[in-house]
This record gives C-alpha cells, structure tokens and sequence, in this order.
C-alpha cells in the first residue's frame, strides 16, 4: 500500500517521496521459525537477496543524481516499476493519506 502512497504524497508535501521495493530479503526475521513455515523459508533461502543487495535500490534513490527532483515512483532493482493489487486503488491510497495524517495530528491532510 506504500507504494501508492508516494503517488500521491508529491501533491501534498515538498519533499521528494518515493517507494523502494527490497524483494524478497534474508533478514533472519524468521530464525525462531518452526514447522512448515521453518522448512520453507530454508528452501527459499537461495531465493533471497542478501540485506546488501536489497538495499542497492535504496542507496540508488537517496544518491544517484538522476534521482534528484524524482518524487511519486516506485523502484525495483534500481528500475522504476509498475506496482499491482492495492497500490492501484486511488481510494485506498487517499484512505492511507488520511489515516497517516490523523496519526501524525496533521490537521489539515488536504494541504498538505
């Protein structure tokens, strides 16, 4: 869902905002992990990036100078990508907005 949010951030706020998506990363969040979900996370290691990798996108972003004045896009592998499923609903990422802006007591969301 992040990743819509910076499509609409760049209308409400100054800042450049843009999403980066790690992949599928071998944090050892699931170290303590037992069962069946234990055994596919070992088969799955050889498809996850280390933490290294997954933050090249990341590091691309915040230093590039291509990247500079670039706000609203979602990267992947240093690419701009197309996200899927909820980043595309406009209602859903104005939901987003909303709800970031109450938590933060932003009060007037609409302009920011």
């Amino acid at each position: 869902m992040n990743d819509r949010h910076v499509e609409v951030t760049p209308a409400k706020c100054e800042e450049p905002a843009n999403c980066a998506s790690p992949g599928f990363v071998r944090t050892r969040l699931a170290r303590d992990a037992t069962g069946f979900f234990a055994v596919f996370i070992r088969l799955a290691a050889p498809f996850q990036s280390s933490p290294e990798t997954a933050a090249t996108t990341l590091v691309h972003l915040t230093t590039a100078p291509e990247m500079s004045g670039q706000s609203g896009g979602y990267y992947r592998k240093s690419r701009r990508a197309q996200p899927g499923g909820l980043a595309d609903d406009p209602e859903a990422a104005s939901r987003l907005w909303q709800i970031s802006a109450d938590l933060t007591e932003i009060t007037d969301a609409s302009s920011q």
